[in-house]
């Protein structure tokens, strides 16, 4: 799975700068992606494919789901 999103500039307003998470805690936002290749996508694999990319993007989904107070 690779990760990416804006960050920003400096910690938040009231987070120490030098807070051993201050990378995490600078993100405005989390994109995730598992990428799947044109065979596997036409392929007499493709839902286990798709589920298994489902299942390795649980524990960040729900997680951020917990965060903002919404049922996972």
């Amino acid at each position: 799975m690779t990760l990416w999103g804006e960050s920003l500039k400096r910690a938040p307003p009231g987070y120490d700068p030098e807070h051993p998470l201050v990378e995490d805690l600078k993100k405005k936002d989390f994109v995730g992606m598992i990428s799947l290749t044109p065979r596997q996508v036409t392929g007499p694999k493709f839902m286990d494919d798709f589920l298994g990319a489902c299942r390795k993007m649980d524990p960040l989904n729900r997680f951020l789901a917990k965060a903002m107070g919404v049922a996972w």
